[in-house]
């Protein structure tokens, strides 16, 4: 707190800084979906939750709830496959169950880019422009997450609207 009662700032990026960060954070964003798309082509397998994820996308496009076996679907929130959905309308439906599943990887590529760029912004307001670089490039590089982020699984979305959850938080609040 400075002596005229406002508070200090420390940790945010100055107004000319602003630039920069949206650079790191594009940057940040675009080397995270790159990495992703390239290591997903080259994946060897297909894990069983993917293909029934991709069915449940697919299903949703539909309309309605996902369904499995004709029957709704309830043992996850359908948020994630609702972006399915929208993703296979944008792209179309591949009827091959590998295409389709590749197709989904690439969802989640994006959706990792999104996570890069949400992260970069969360770290710089909480420490600074350089400690939103390196969690950025960390994200972006670190193997157990990109693993992750190449399968059709629900992790990667749900990353992402957490840390876009805190980042609003911390806009509203007013604190780093």
């Amino acid at each position: 707190m400075k002596a005229d009662g406002t508070r200090e700032t420390a940790g945010r990026p100055a107004a000319g800084g602003s630039g920069a960060l949206a650079l790191i954070a594009v940057a940040a964003g675009v080397a995270a979906t790159l990495i992703r798309l390239a290591a997903a082509s080259r994946a060897f397998d297909l894990f069983g939750d993917e293909v029934i994820y991709a069915d449940l996308g697919h299903s949703a496009a539909a309309g309605g709830l996902p369904r499995i076996a004709g029957q709704p679907f309830f043992l996850h929130p359908p948020g994630f496959f609702y972006l399915e959905a929208g993703w296979e309308r944008l792209l179309g439906y591949q009827p091959d169950l590998i295409a389709r599943v590749y197709q989904m990887r690439a969802l989640n590529a994006v959706l990792a880019g999104a996570t890069a760029v949400v992260l970069v912004l969360l770290v710089a307001r909480a420490g600074s422009v350089w400690a939103g670089a390196a969690a950025g490039a960390l994200f972006a590089v670190e193997p157990y997450t990109i693993r992750q982020n190449d399968r059709v699984l629900l992790e990667t979305a749900m990353m992402l609207l957490v840390l876009l959850g805190y980042l609003a938080l911390a806009h509203l609040i007013g604190r780093p």
